[in-house]
């Protein structure tokens, strides 16, 4: 994980190239036959359906999760030495949708996208769950955390988001606003 002003910044660097690949990838995506490779990659949408339901459900369980972590542990969660304003544009804004893009939208949703070609229900069911421990795992290696506490907790997280993005149907804003809320309830508790 990033702790000085300038890997957060090359991290970040990082981030925005991987969402405008995805941008770049969505506009060409129009484009396609509706069983190309592209819709698999892009098995996800994001959709305001309902804002109680879409961003409040969400946020709600989202602190409710980092609570039960906050009050089992008396040390800090991250330990930053950069500005709090990049720091909160980073963790809350880039960090959320790149994250998701990537893990949920991209892996997972590229899982489910192929899980329909799988006839047998129980050989369909262990093929997405497997997907699902796959960007559960690369999630947690992500953020390159070595204590105990710090991997259940993005493992927590991690699955936390994943069942959003499943229960909202492929739905990626419910998982990003969880976890835009959750960096922020870690950032305002550390500082």
């Amino acid at each position: 994980m990033p702790t000085t002003l300038l890997d957060l910044i090359a991290s970040d660097i990082v981030w925005v190239a991987v969402i405008a690949i995805v941008v770049l990838l969505g506009k060409h995506k129009k484009n396609t036959h509706k069983y190309s490779k592209i819709n698999a990659v892009l098995n996800f949408k994001i959709k305001l359906d309902n804002s109680i339901k879409t961003i409040l459900i969400p946020a709600l369980l989202s602190i409710a999760l980092f609570s039960v972590f906050a009050l089992t542990s008396k040390q800090k969660i991250i330990a930053y030495d950069v500005p709090l304003a990049y720091l909160l544009i980073s963790a809350v804004v880039i960090a959320p949708i790149a994250e998701e893009l990537l893990c949920r939208g991209i892996l997972l949703g590229c899982f489910l996208y192929c899980s329909r070609w799988i006839k047998n229900k129980y050989a369909r069911i262990s093929f997405i769950a497997v997907g699902f421990l796959l960007q559960l795992s690369i999630f947690v290696i992500f953020h390159l955390r070595t204590k105990p506490f710090e991997i259940v907790m993005l493992a927590a997280n991690g699955f936390l988001f994943s069942i959003l993005f499943l229960a909202y149907r492929t739905n990626l804003l419910p998982s990003i606003i969880a976890h835009a809320v959750s960096n922020l309830a870690v950032i305002l508790t550390n500082f």
